[in-house]
């Protein structure tokens, strides 16, 4: 029996039928994740409460695990890095201690382990993707995940090495020799369970980029596959060419711990403080699942980690309290370091009987595949012919298979040629395109440039065949057609060093097409400065600023007007990021700082940094400058003594009452939150939605709902079901509190003296993609980054509060919590 500790009021809640009870001692700290041994006795992974990512990367040695048996408690081992992955087997204790597996022994059982052996070494240990979700599968063989960027390099089955930087599912055998990767491509796979038939399910972070909401899963895991988000790199493995839905889909609730009850799947849900029951329903070779509602509390330092069925049955749900901020929506404002807990859930019956179909493949299995059969039974399928295909299998009646046999033999010319013709597997065409087959290819590309009939061959074709002469005419031909759009939108997307000679004039005579100015701006093309510098046209000035920083009036007039245009969001911030990287006079930027008063959108930070040349007008700038603070501006002192630092000593003094204003600031995001509090009940959700995309707040610039609004920030199509009101309160108030995870702001810093801002939209071997606050995007070669960093400062403005009245700022709440 585990230790009983009365419930409290925010206690979580379970659906009826069921009973809940919270059983881990008192002295229980930051549970992570768990497993139990032979003998009932609980074994918990403990955090320090410190920065996991932080303790990772410098091996700091601050965690343990920590035994439960009964009322009685002991630290079972100390020094561990932080550990999210236990499985027992054979009276050893198995856990993650990144860059290391280990086992642990406790010899003379007086529950503390006494030997301490490293299986391996090999996994990374950046971030919360670091080794993971240790199980023991039915083969008797040590399952684990990984995540990206972390990887592993580790003693491969055969000989050699396995490598790898993407997400995977590995398993080695007991004694960690042995490796296999099953299945990669992933940024966070995170738990596995194994259905009776052998089906391995796994909960996966980030399983696509957030999509009407829509961003994390629950997968069927099959041997070979290579899942869709993260480009796999390190030892090759054969591909089926298949791209393999998954079972269920959620938003951002950060999928944990998973956990096997009969036909029935519990997940435990992070961001949403809750555990769901998951019912699983066959859907032709792979499973869909009916998900409700389980465990469920209001309390926002309630995080369960993990979930597992104890010896009688019960289901334990770790919690694992406040103490984790990093990418947190509770945010590290709150900073509670609630220590959490074990809770244990009853059933009331047994599960029910679970009798899963066998997935035995047929004795015909091209014939098989020429069928219409679903993605998971396509991919088995081609799994299961490595070695059997022959080059006929190019030439087969159906698409399925000569796709097959791309992936599965060396296809030769005519073969690939023949799959681009094909729209049914024109896709997995491009993917074999040799350089020495270009000849070819030139022709299929006149051929759509001509008839503009099938844009993504055309735009994959190009990017394939880039530096190629050839390609590269009949692109510039194409520049005087109707295509011209699409080609320019193309050329866009190019990643040459040297942009080719054939290409400038069309470029040039396609000038003032705005494709033609957005390429211009995209690869940063300075032969086009003096034709774009005559134009009043927002597009052209930030193509050019990096180069031409300081405007002319006109130009500077121009952006100032548009500054202050309040019924057009998208165009005031697309000027305030030209004012930005621009060389401005002290008496322009007080003109700048006097139009963006009261403007929700748009911060005073970066307009100060467009401070270059010092006039007579840096008394007045200094008065607004610490009006903006006045009036809500929230830099940190160091971002304010840099901004006012080219302002003379006098200018200064004007500025220096507003600092103890700044120094309280931490304090006063607390108190706004405490303040705006009770506006999260009796909001009109209708009304809400109004405030949402109307020109005041303009919410919808930056963020999506369904296939409306921007993509700057999170989509927020589903996030009343991730989000508890008072987080929301928190992201609008204390926007840099903390960022949401892939939504960092950056600054970068050119070797040219240019100073980019915003969220890294893409990222390449050879380029980095910023997107600013107007949703433009600028990609800078790394070999021209000077400096690329973490910037404090989110890109969503501070006191967004102030643009709508209290009932307004009510029913925007009431709008995003109805958001499900």
């Amino acid at each position: 029996m585990f230790l009983f500790l009365l419930m409290l009021p925010q206690d979580p809640q379970v659906a009826g039928g069921h009973s809940i009870e919270k059983i881990s001692p008192a002295d229980v700290a930051f549970p992570m994740f768990g497993c139990v041994d032979d003998r009932g006795r609980l074994y918990l992974t403990e955090s320090s409460g410190g920065d996991l990512y932080l303790e990772l990367q410098k091996q700091v040695r601050k965690c343990r695990i920590r035994r439960i048996d009964g009322a009685t408690s002991t630290v079972f081992a100390e020094g561990l890095v932080p550990s999210m992955g236990l499985a027992w087997r054979d009276g050893k204790l198995y856990a993650a201690d990144p860059p290391e597996l280990i086992t642990l022994e406790d010899t003379d059982d007086d529950g503390v382990a006494d030997r301490r052996t490293v299986l391996v070494k090999g996994f990374g240990h950046q971030d919360n993707g670091s080794l993971h979700g240790l199980a023991f599968g039915p083969d008797g063989l040590l399952y684990m995940t990984t995540g990206e960027p972390d990887g592993y390099d580790l003693p491969a089955k055969g000989g050699g090495r396995v490598k790898g930087t993407s997400g995977a599912l590995l398993r080695c055998k007991p004694d960690g020799t042995d490796f296999e990767v099953l299945s990669r491509g992933f940024v966070n796979l995170v738990e596995v369970v194994f259905l009776p038939n052998g089906d391995i399910l796994g909960t996966d972070n980030w399983w696509q980029k957030p999509v009407g909401g829509i961003r994390d899963a629950i997968v069927h895991l099959l041997d070979g596959g290579l899942y869709p988000y993260v480009a796999d790199s390190g030892t090759p493995k054969p591909v089926s060419g298949v791209s393999l839905p998954p079972v269920s889909t959620f938003p951002a609730v950060a999928l944990s711990g998973l956990a096997l009850r009969g036909p029935e799947l519990f997940s435990a849900q992070h961001n949403t403080r809750k555990v769901q029951r998951h019912v699983l329903q066959p859907k032709g070779t792979t499973w869909a699942t009916e998900d409700v509602d389980f465990v469920t509390s209001e309390n926002p330092d309630f995080h369960p980690s993990d979930v597992l069925l104890a010896p009688d049955g019960a289901l334990l749900v770790i919690d694992t309290g406040g103490w984790y901020v990093e990418h947190c929506p509770t945010g590290k404002i709150r900073k509670t370091f609630a220590p959490g807990g074990v809770w244990r859930v009853r059933f009331p019956a047994p599960p029910a009987a679970f009798a899963p179909p066998r997935r035995d493949l047929p004795n015909s299995l091209i014939a098989e595949l020429a069928e219409d059969v679903d993605a998971h039974q396509e991919h088995r399928l081609v799994h299961a012919l490595r070695g059997q295909l022959t080059p006929d299998a190019h030439k087969h009646p159906s698409p399925r298979v000569r796709k097959a046999a791309l992936f599965l033999l060396d296809p030769p010319r005519d073969a690939v040629l023949a799959a681009i013709a094909d729209p049914a597997i024109r896709s997995a065409g491009l993917k074999f395109l040799r350089k020495e087959w270009v000849g070819d290819a030139v022709g299929l590309v006149k051929g759509w440039i001509e008839t503009r009939s099938d844009p993504a061959a055309l735009r994959g074709c190009v990017l394939a065949f880039q530096a190629d002469p050839a390609i590269q005419k009949a692109v510039a031909d194409g520049l005087n057609g109707p295509a011209r759009t699409l080609l320019l939108e193309t050329i866009a997307e190019t990643t040459l060093k040297d942009f080719p000679k054939s290409w400038e004039a069309g470029l040039r005579a396609a000038i003032p097409d705005p494709a033609a100015v957005r390429a211009i701006a995209a690869l940063q093309l300075t032969m086009f400065d003096d034709a774009l510098a005559g134009m009043l046209d927002l597009e052209a000035l930030r193509a050019i600023v990096p180069r031409k920083p300081k405007l002319e009036p006109k130009a500077v007039d121009f952006l100032l007007a548009r500054l202050a245009d309040r019924g057009d969001a998208p165009g005031r911030l697309a000027a305030s990021e030209v004012l930005r990287r621009a060389q401005l006079k002290d008496s322009d930027l007080v003109l700048a700082l006097r139009a963006i008063k009261g403007d929700p959108l748009i911060s005073p930070s970066g307009l100060m940094a467009a401070l270059r040349e010092v006039t007579d007008a840096a008394n007045a700038l200094a008065v607004e400058v610490a009006d903006a603070v006045r009036a809500g501006w929230r830099p940190s002192e160091k971002e304010f003594d840099e901004a006012i630092r080219r302002l003379p000593e006098e200018a200064r003094g004007f500025c220096e009452p507003v600092k103890d204003v700044l120094r309280k600031a931490a304090e006063e995001g607390k108190a706004k939150i405490a303040k705006h509090e009770g506006l999260l009940l009796n909001g009109d959700a209708a009304a809400g939605r109004e405030v949402f995309f109307n020109k005041k707040a303009a919410c919808g610039q930056c963020h999506a709902i369904g296939a409306e609004g921007g993509r700057v920030g999170p989509d927020l199509t589903k996030v009343g079901a991730i989000r508890a009101g008072r987080d929301l309160l928190e992201s609008i108030l204390v926007p840099s509190s903390t960022f949401a995870q892939n939504y960092e702001p950056y600054a970068v810093a050119t070797v040219d003296g240019d100073v980019l801002a915003g969220l890294i939209a893409k990222q390449t071997a050879d380029s980095v993609t910023l997107r600013d606050a107007s949703g433009k995007e600028t990609r800078v070669r790394r070999d021209r980054i000077k400096d690329m960093k973490r910037a404090e400062k989110s890109v969503m403005p501070d006191n967004l509060e102030q643009a709508m009245t209290p009932q307004e700022f009510r029913d925007l709440l009431a709008f995003l919590q109805s958001l499900k």
